[in-house]
């Protein structure tokens, strides 16, 4: 499956709907990771070390977007979430046919952007994940 056509949502609790922010270009989905303790004693096995799962972490999600003016003004909504510095429901809608979701509460924590001398301008956006993302199949089937 490709990736074109994979939306980047914000809830609007105003409206209480999913909005779709235009000009997003690439998500990059929060990678899962895990933390480990070391429980290596004297008598571990084969002198390697031993070590047991902790806590589970969704770590980051990236999104970059054109910044224009033009196409809803994403980068504005965005940083008004980062300057409230408080928590929102954020999805991202995959192209497949069931339109799976993931759906996570996050802070930004990073805004950034790019100028260069002879292309396009460009924001990334760093979103730090509550919790844990909920996947979905399709409206309302959640995995």
């Amino acid at each position: 499956m490709e990736g074109f056509g994979t939306q980047f949502q914000r809830w609007d609790s105003t409206t209480s709907a999913w909005v779709t922010l235009a000009g997003v270009y690439d998500i990059k989905p929060a990678e899962k990771t895990v933390g480990t303790t070391d429980i290596t004693a004297h008598d571990s096995p084969s002198k390697y070390r031993v070590y047991e799962a902790t806590l589970k972490d969704n770590a980051e999600a990236t999104i970059s977007l054109n910044w224009d003016d033009a196409t809803g003004n994403a980068y504005d909504v965005l940083d008004a979430d980062f300057e409230a510095a408080v928590e929102m429901n954020y999805e991202i809608v995959f192209p497949d046919p069931s339109a799976s979701t993931f759906e996570f509460l996050g802070i930004i924590t990073k805004v950034g952007t790019v100028t260069p001398l002879d292309n396009k301008m460009t924001a990334e956006f760093t979103f730090k994940v509550i919790g844990k993302v909920i996947k979905t199949a399709g409206p309302g089937v959640i995995q």
